[in-house]
């Protein structure tokens, strides 16, 4: 069932509208540039006043940084086609899902995430930029916990293990690792190879933890 499918009449309605916003403006920022287009501009095309337009994006930002983490939502959906039936090992699998995510990333401007990303956390998890990065966060967490809940139906991660204790360290390990690869300016192979590591501990602790109960 879609999102909008359980949502009310009006929140449809608001969804649609916001999302018509950030179409309009991706429209033209890719014809004009972020500095030539103005939010007066984007609120016409979206047929929208500037009160409107305010509520959902408080600045002009917002609207390209809820733009690029959109494309990074669309491209990650490509991404998660290929997991769809995971190799059998859950650490291999685990690791094409983090390497399904790094080369989306990986293919844009290390600056403008960064950029993108320092803004949103200014906004907060309920506004403009911010939103839409706390909604690649929770789809993302809830990948990982996907992933691990087939492992377990398959037989090869113990059912005993905690996967909501594997699935946060898994996560976090990658938060961070993503991290680095911004504020490091290290390679992504370097990245994928280190996070292998990663996963493998956490399977080892998890593994330990459960035989011990």
């Amino acid at each position: 069932m879609t999102t909008k499918a359980v949502m009310g009449r009006r929140e449809r309605k608001k969804l649609e509208r916001r999302e018509l916003i950030l179409s309009c403006s991706r429209d033209l920022f890719d014809r004009h540039g972020f500095e030539g287009v103005s939010v007066e501009t984007i609120a016409e095309a979206a047929d929208v006043s500037l009160r409107t337009l305010y509520n959902f994006f408080p600045t002009k930002l917002d609207l390209f940084i809820s733009g690029v983490f959109n494309a990074v939502q669309a491209k990650l959906d490509d991404a998660r086609q290929a997991l769809r039936d995971p190799p059998t090992s859950p650490i291999e699998g685990l690791s094409l899902w983090f390497q399904g995510h790094m080369a989306v990333y990986a293919s844009l401007d290390r600056d403008l995430i960064l950029r993108g990303l320092l803004h949103a956390w200014t906004q907060g998890n309920e506004h403009g930029g911010g939103l839409d990065y706390a909604q690649v966060l929770h789809i993302s967490v809830a990948e990982v916990r996907q992933l691990l809940d087939l492992y377990v139906a398959r037989g090869t991660v113990p059912p005993e293990v905690d996967v909501e204790a594997l699935a946060s360290a898994i996560f976090a390990a990658a938060n961070g690792e993503f991290f680095r690869w911004i504020a490091d300016r290290e390679p992504v192979e370097a990245i994928r190879a280190r996070m292998r590591g990663h996963i493998d501990l956490a399977f080892e602790g998890a593994t330990r933890t459960s035989a011990a109960r």
